[in-house]
Parts: C-alpha cells; structure tokens; sequence
C-alpha cells in the first residue's frame, strides 16, 4: 500500500466513463491512498513550498529582476537626473539580490554602480545651481 507522505496535499484528477460519458470528479485530502483510486492524473504539492522561509528566498530573485528592468529601462530614458534616480533605484535591488547571493564581486560592483549613478545626480544639480 503506498500513501502519500504527511504535508503533501494532493488531488486526483478521476475520469470514469458511464454509457459513453465521461464524468471528472477531484479527489483531495491531506493523506489519500493512491492504489484506491483509478486516476488519470495525479497534482500533488508539499505545504513546504508556501512556508515563509521559501518565500523569503524568492524575494531577493524578485528584487533582483526588478533591478535589471528598472536599468534596461533607464537605458531608455533620455532625461539624465530621471535616467540616474532609475538607475540608484536598479541598483539597489540589484545590491540586495547580490546580498543575498553573498557574492564578493556583485556586491561592490552594486555599490560602485549606485554611488556613481547618485554622485552624477548630485553634479547635474551643482551644474544647474551654478
């Protein structure tokens, strides 16, 4: 007899077939049998996925995305002060997705970036001031 393992969810996708129709019921439970069933399709997934800790290491890889779009995007803008608040903006997420891969070379290549895109902020206003 083989069960599914505890903190497993599953569903089974069950198609029988009566005088030529077919009928599709979902079966779901915390522990089923699966040699009880005659399934066609079998969707199981571990509540482990949607515990807090994954979702915490999601977040730096969706950070880091973000920062690559947002300075793909700033290549686009033609407004340099706009163009360089884009890319602090960029590459601050980047620098947390670099945090977290503990990664000696991204890490100061990330701040370089990011001083160097706010320091030219900083001389366009002393330029316009002046």
């Amino acid at each position: 007899m083989s069960s599914i393992p505890p903190g497993t969810f599953c569903y089974f996708l069950v198609t029988k077939s009566k005088g030529g129709k077919i009928e599709r019921c979902i079966i779901s439970g915390d522990h089923i049998n699966k040699d009880n069933l005659q399934s066609s399709q079998l969707f199981c997934y571990n509540d482990d996925i949607y515990n807090l800790k994954n979702m915490l290491e999601l977040l730096p890889k969706i950070l880091g995305a973000c920062g690559l779009l947002f300075i793909t995007w700033g290549i686009f803008i033609k407004d340099e002060i706009k163009q360089d608040w884009i890319f602090v903006t960029g590459g601050l997420l980047l620098l947390v997705y670099s945090i977290s891969l503990r990664d000696p070379i991204f890490i100061p290549l990330q701040i370089i970036f990011t001083l160097a895109s706010f320091y030219e902020i900083v001389m366009i206003k002393q330029k316009k001031k002046a």
